[in-house]
Parts: C-alpha cells; sequence; structure tokens
C-alpha cells in the first residue's frame, strides 16, 4: 500500500534554484470560514500530469478541525490561491507554473461532471473541448484576492 504524505520519511527538496527560501522549520496554522489546517510546511519538486513544477512549497497536513474536512481524506494543500490570499506570503502553485513556464497557455480550468458517480478533472493550459458544448464566455476576475466574478443574472427555476 501507499505511505501516507503525513508519515515519515517526508518528502525531500530537490536541488532547484528559486527567488524566495521557505522556513520549513515551523509549522503552518491556515483558518479558513469552515475549518483549520496545521501542518509542516515543505518544498519539493511537483509532478502534475506533463508538468514539472521546482521548489513548490506545500502544507502536509496533521491536524484538521470542521466538519468540511470530515467528508473526505486530506493529507496536504496546494492551493491556486493569488499571492495576496496566500498563507505566510508562499508563493502560489500556479505562480510557480507561469515563473517556469510549465504550459503553453497559463490557464486552467475545471470539469465539474453532472453525474455525481463519474469523473470531475482539472485542466491544465486550457480546456478540453470534447467535455462542453457551444462557446465559452470569458469573465474577468473584478477581485483577484478571491477570484470573484460580477454577478450578472442570478435565477431559479424559469423566473
Amino acid at each position: 500500500p501507499a505511505k501516507s504524505l503525513t508519515q515519515e520519511p517526508y518528502s525531500t527538496l530537490e536541488g532547484a534554484t528559486s527567488s524566495q527560501n521557505y522556513d520549513e522549520s515551523k509549522d503552518i496554522d491556515i483558518i479558513f470560514g469552515t475549518g483549520e489546517l496545521k501542518g509542516p510546511l515543505h518544498v519539493d519538486t511537483y509532478r502534475v500530469g506533463p508538468m514539472v513544477v521546482h521548489r513548490q512549497p506545500f502544507a502536509m497536513i496533521r491536524e484538521m478541525t470542521g466538519e468540511v474536512f470530515s467528508s473526505f481524506p486530506f493529507e496536504g494543500i496546494l492551493g491556486l490561491a493569488f499571492p495576496s490570499l496566500s498563507f505566510g506570503g508562499i508563493e502560489p502553485f500556479f505562480e510557480h507554473v507561469i515563473q517556469q513556464k510549465c504550459l503553453k497557455s497559463n490557464e486552467f480550468a475545471f470539469y465539474l461532471n453532472a453525474e455525481p458517480s463519474l469523473p470531475s478533472a482539472i485542466l491544465w493550459g486550457g480546456v478540453d473541448k470534447s467535455l462542453y458544448e457551444g462557446p465559452i464566455r470569458m469573465f474577468p476576475v473584478v477581485q483577484p484576492h478571491y477570484w470573484a466574478l460580477e454577478l450578472l443574472d442570478f435565477r431559479i427555476g424559469n423566473d
């Protein structure tokens, strides 16, 4: 069986250069509106699909509080936040993806399957045209801190 990320030995740092140094000797404490995560900060090379992202900081979770975390197993967090919302000034994952030129297009998308028994996905570098019909409408992020979009319309049923 695969070993849990939160068990020894922890991930090891690979020798890549970065403009930012991270203090891996301290635990992080991230408080959300629905819970809290605590654990050590680590830096490692991430391999996600075809991408290789060097010196990526991430939190390994040792302690979680809040009902939101009870519904699925959680061993670590790698955020997609804007830098203004990241914990302790840590450079977010997608910022490293952009800086290290890992993708042809600096985009990511979510595919949320309407059928709960079928998989959903995160797509790196754009969209998969086989997963949708019709045109995609792009909306500007009006508050980058929270990935907020302007609400243009809201409907329930036919109203």
